[in-house]
């Protein structure tokens, strides 16, 4: 039992980190993979509940009201209602983006979005993510400098490709707002 104390608080304090160690440790046989695999997801779990109700403790949308700069609020407006439609996407994808994952669970929070689609969604991430970890570390059967090499390189590809589908999205968007406006003003 205390092992299971040490692995959660292992992953809760040190995150990825300590479950790709975990990880390689499983798969080297020397604890259980399903112990590492459970404890990981419940972990996740508290982690993510843990942010969400620190952003639902500290709205986002008192911190940004009061401040004085106008251009903060109305970019704050435009995404925040983004977010509310989106919010379980954002969840989802956050989590394969180095450094979304905390600030988008707390916005979550602060939002006061359902807390049950947000527990079920980061549960099915959480797991997804454990077991994409344990089949790398499986089919790797290398070092755990290999390991977390590979890991790097798969999350940096992820948030590569989202700042690429981001900054498409926005070149579209003012292509298509300028074409709109040319052909607004041909018809006056």
């Amino acid at each position: 039992m205390p092992e299971y104390i040490i692995y959660f608080a292992s992953i809760v304090i040190f995150g990825d980190a300590a479950l790709i160690a975990l990880l390689y440790f499983a798969i080297a046989g020397n604890i259980g993979l399903w112990d590492v695999i459970v404890t990981g997801i419940l972990a996740t779990i508290f982690t993510d509940l843990l942010w969400y109700t620190i952003g639902y403790w500290f709205p986002a949308g008192k911190i940004f009201g009061k401040l004085k700069i106008p251009t903060i609020k109305e970019k704050y407006s435009i995404f925040s209602d983004f977010f509310a439609k989106h919010s379980l996407k954002a969840l989802f994808y956050s989590k394969f983006i180095v450094g979304l994952r905390t600030p988008v669970r707390a916005l979550y929070g602060a939002k006061k979005l359902g807390l049950w689609p947000f527990i079920v969604v980061n549960a099915l991430v959480g797991a997804l993510w454990i077991v994409i970890i344990a089949i790398l570390a499986k089919a790797l059967k290398s070092s755990l400098p290999d390991l977390e090499n590979t890991l790097q390189e798969i999350i940096l590809a992820m948030s590569s490709l989202a700042i690429a589908t981001v900054i498409i999205y926005f070149i579209a968007r003012k292509i298509i707002t300028k074409k709109l406006s040319l052909n607004t003003e041909d018809s006056v």
